[in-house]
Protein backbone atom coordinates (compact mmCIF):
# COMPACT_ATOMS: atom_id res chain seq x y z
CA UNK A 1 0.00 0.00 0.00
CA UNK A 2 3.06 2.01 0.55
CA UNK A 3 5.18 4.11 -2.25
CA UNK A 4 8.30 6.16 -2.04
CA UNK A 5 5.51 9.21 -2.23
CA UNK A 6 4.00 8.10 0.82
CA UNK A 7 7.44 7.80 2.54
CA UNK A 8 7.17 11.49 2.83
CA UNK A 9 3.73 11.35 4.62
CA UNK A 10 4.22 9.15 7.48
CA UNK A 11 1.03 9.93 8.49
CA UNK A 12 -0.69 8.36 5.57
CA UNK A 13 1.17 5.69 6.27
CA UNK A 14 0.33 4.90 9.36
CA UNK A 15 -3.38 5.37 8.79
CA UNK A 16 -3.24 2.97 5.95
CA UNK A 17 -1.11 0.61 8.30
CA UNK A 18 -3.90 1.05 10.96
CA UNK A 19 -6.55 0.18 8.54
CA UNK A 20 -4.33 -2.99 7.53
CA UNK A 21 -4.46 -4.08 11.09
CA UNK A 22 -7.77 -4.11 12.02
CA UNK A 23 -8.59 -5.75 8.66
CA UNK A 24 -6.52 -8.62 10.17
CA UNK A 25 -8.41 -8.33 13.44
CA UNK A 26 -5.24 -6.83 14.99
CA UNK A 27 -7.84 -4.19 16.67
CA UNK A 28 -10.79 -3.66 19.21
CA UNK A 29 -12.68 -0.61 17.97
CA UNK A 30 -15.79 -0.72 20.12
CA UNK A 31 -18.57 1.57 18.96
CA UNK A 32 -18.23 5.51 19.89
CA UNK A 33 -20.12 6.76 23.19
CA UNK A 34 -22.07 10.34 22.44
CA UNK A 35 -22.48 12.10 25.27
CA UNK A 36 -25.59 14.91 24.38
CA UNK A 37 -27.34 17.43 26.58
CA UNK A 38 -30.92 18.19 26.85
CA UNK A 39 -30.26 22.09 26.18
CA UNK A 40 -28.81 21.49 23.60
CA UNK A 41 -29.33 19.56 20.18
CA UNK A 42 -26.55 20.71 18.73
CA UNK A 43 -23.47 20.18 21.15
CA UNK A 44 -21.99 16.75 21.99
CA UNK A 45 -18.55 15.29 23.07
CA UNK A 46 -17.99 11.97 21.79
CA UNK A 47 -15.71 9.21 23.33
CA UNK A 48 -13.63 6.85 20.51
CA UNK A 49 -12.09 4.27 22.71
CA UNK A 50 -9.26 1.56 20.84
CA UNK A 51 -6.53 -0.66 21.37
CA UNK A 52 -4.12 -2.16 18.73
CA UNK A 53 -2.07 -4.99 18.92
CA UNK A 54 0.44 -5.42 16.00
CA UNK A 55 3.98 -6.52 16.29
CA UNK A 56 5.47 -3.03 16.06
CA UNK A 57 3.02 -1.37 18.05
CA UNK A 58 0.68 -2.37 21.37
CA UNK A 59 -0.89 0.80 22.67
CA UNK A 60 -4.71 1.80 23.95
CA UNK A 61 -6.18 5.00 24.10
CA UNK A 62 -9.33 7.14 23.71
CA UNK A 63 -10.06 9.61 21.55
CA UNK A 64 -12.30 12.89 23.40
CA UNK A 65 -14.01 14.98 20.61
CA UNK A 66 -16.42 17.40 21.72
CA UNK A 67 -18.25 19.41 18.77
CA UNK A 68 -19.80 22.89 19.81
CA UNK A 69 -20.77 24.54 16.21
CA UNK A 70 -21.59 27.98 17.70
CA UNK A 71 -17.73 28.46 18.72
CA UNK A 72 -17.71 29.54 15.02
CA UNK A 73 -19.64 33.13 16.09
CA UNK A 74 -16.97 32.81 19.05
CA UNK A 75 -13.80 32.96 16.41
CA UNK A 76 -13.46 29.57 17.76
CA UNK A 77 -13.07 25.94 16.07
CA UNK A 78 -16.05 24.05 16.39
CA UNK A 79 -14.32 20.83 17.50
CA UNK A 80 -11.74 20.79 20.24
CA UNK A 81 -10.01 16.87 21.20
CA UNK A 82 -7.50 15.48 23.71
CA UNK A 83 -5.98 11.68 23.06
CA UNK A 84 -4.69 9.69 26.02
CA UNK A 85 -2.51 6.71 25.40
CA UNK A 86 -2.56 4.15 27.52
CA UNK A 87 0.76 1.70 28.17
CA UNK A 88 -0.46 -2.05 27.03
CA UNK A 89 1.30 -3.42 29.62
CA UNK A 90 0.56 -1.83 32.55
CA UNK A 91 -2.59 0.31 31.39
CA UNK A 92 -1.11 3.65 33.14
CA UNK A 93 -1.44 6.75 30.79
CA UNK A 94 1.71 8.22 28.95
CA UNK A 95 0.90 10.69 26.45
CA UNK A 96 -2.19 13.01 26.60
CA UNK A 97 -2.01 15.11 23.44
CA UNK A 98 -4.28 17.75 21.54
CA UNK A 99 -6.36 15.57 19.34
CA UNK A 100 -7.76 18.07 16.87
CA UNK A 101 -5.11 18.49 14.72
CA UNK A 102 -4.49 14.75 14.90
CA UNK A 103 -8.05 13.84 14.11
CA UNK A 104 -7.96 16.21 10.97
CA UNK A 105 -5.14 14.51 9.74
CA UNK A 106 -7.00 11.36 9.90
CA UNK A 107 -10.14 12.10 8.45
CA UNK A 108 -7.83 13.61 5.45
CA UNK A 109 -5.68 10.28 4.99
CA UNK A 110 -8.84 8.27 5.43
CA UNK A 111 -10.43 10.34 2.66
CA UNK A 112 -7.50 10.35 0.31
CA UNK A 113 -6.23 7.06 0.58
CA UNK A 114 -9.96 5.60 -0.50
CA UNK A 115 -9.35 8.19 -3.37
CA UNK A 116 -6.24 6.76 -4.59
CA UNK A 117 -7.75 3.18 -4.79
CA UNK A 118 -10.80 3.96 -6.16
CA UNK A 119 -9.49 5.70 -8.97
CA UNK A 120 -6.82 2.53 -9.33
CA UNK A 121 -3.95 5.30 -8.21
CA UNK A 122 -4.82 6.63 -11.25
CA UNK A 123 -5.20 10.11 -8.77
CA UNK A 124 -7.29 12.10 -11.34
CA UNK A 125 -11.10 13.02 -10.96
CA UNK A 126 -13.79 15.29 -13.13
CA UNK A 127 -14.40 17.27 -10.01
CA UNK A 128 -14.34 17.04 -5.77
CA UNK A 129 -16.74 18.87 -3.71
CA UNK A 130 -16.74 19.27 0.22
CA UNK A 131 -19.82 20.35 2.32
CA UNK A 132 -18.48 22.26 4.96
CA UNK A 133 -15.56 24.68 4.24
CA UNK A 134 -13.96 24.20 8.19
CA UNK A 135 -10.89 22.77 9.19
CA UNK A 136 -11.00 18.72 8.25
CA UNK A 137 -12.82 19.74 4.45
CA UNK A 138 -9.75 22.88 3.92
CA UNK A 139 -6.47 19.44 5.44
CA UNK A 140 -8.70 16.97 2.98
CA UNK A 141 -8.12 19.50 0.39
CA UNK A 142 -4.34 19.57 0.99
CA UNK A 143 -3.72 15.88 1.31
CA UNK A 144 -5.15 15.79 -2.08
CA UNK A 145 -3.19 18.60 -3.48
CA UNK A 146 0.04 16.93 -1.84
CA UNK A 147 -0.70 13.38 -3.28
CA UNK A 148 -0.53 14.58 -6.62
CA UNK A 149 -4.25 14.49 -7.40
CA UNK A 150 -5.48 17.33 -10.45
CA UNK A 151 -9.40 18.12 -10.56
CA UNK A 152 -11.97 20.86 -9.69
CA UNK A 153 -12.95 21.65 -6.44
CA UNK A 154 -16.17 23.19 -4.87
CA UNK A 155 -16.80 23.84 -1.33
CA UNK A 156 -19.99 24.44 -0.11
CA UNK A 157 -20.78 26.23 2.94
CA UNK A 158 -23.91 27.83 5.28
CA UNK A 159 -21.11 31.19 6.22
CA UNK A 160 -19.05 33.46 4.16
CA UNK A 161 -15.36 31.65 3.90
CA UNK A 162 -12.17 34.39 4.03
CA UNK A 163 -10.34 34.44 0.45
CA UNK A 164 -7.68 32.52 1.20
CA UNK A 165 -9.06 30.15 3.57
CA UNK A 166 -8.99 27.05 1.25
CA UNK A 167 -5.72 28.08 -0.27
CA UNK A 168 -3.56 25.55 -0.72
CA UNK A 169 0.31 25.66 0.75
CA UNK A 170 2.06 27.27 -2.17
CA UNK A 171 4.25 24.04 -3.41
CA UNK A 172 1.33 22.42 -4.20
CA UNK A 173 -1.06 25.07 -5.91
CA UNK A 174 0.65 24.22 -9.83
CA UNK A 175 -1.03 20.80 -9.72
CA UNK A 176 -4.42 21.79 -8.56
CA UNK A 177 -7.32 22.95 -10.41
CA UNK A 178 -9.63 25.88 -9.66
CA UNK A 179 -11.07 25.80 -6.53
CA UNK A 180 -14.75 27.61 -6.33
CA UNK A 181 -16.79 28.22 -2.79
CA UNK A 182 -20.58 28.52 -2.85
CA UNK A 183 -22.17 30.76 0.21
CA UNK A 184 -25.94 29.15 0.66
CA UNK A 185 -25.94 27.77 -1.95
CA UNK A 186 -25.32 30.07 -4.71
CA UNK A 187 -21.89 30.50 -6.67
CA UNK A 188 -19.68 33.49 -5.23
CA UNK A 189 -17.91 35.87 -7.38
CA UNK A 190 -14.54 34.72 -8.89
CA UNK A 191 -12.86 37.71 -7.35
CA UNK A 192 -14.22 37.16 -3.50
CA UNK A 193 -14.45 33.35 -3.33
CA UNK A 194 -12.28 31.71 -6.18
CA UNK A 195 -8.95 30.78 -4.90
CA UNK A 196 -6.35 29.94 -7.52
CA UNK A 197 -6.50 29.31 -11.02
CA UNK A 198 -4.57 26.36 -12.17
CA UNK A 199 -1.14 27.22 -13.33
CA UNK A 200 1.64 25.82 -14.98
CA UNK A 201 4.10 28.75 -15.40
Amino acid sequence: MGSDSDAKRPGLQLVARAYQAHHQHQTVNPDSYFLRFPDSDRNRIIALPATIATPELQVSGIKWIASYPANLNKGLERASAVIILNDAETGYPFAVMEGAQISAMRTAASAVLGADHCSNLGRRAKSVAFVGGGLISRTILNQFCARGWQRKAAVWNRRWMPRLWFLPPAQWRPICLKVFSFHLGKPCSISRYAILPRSRS
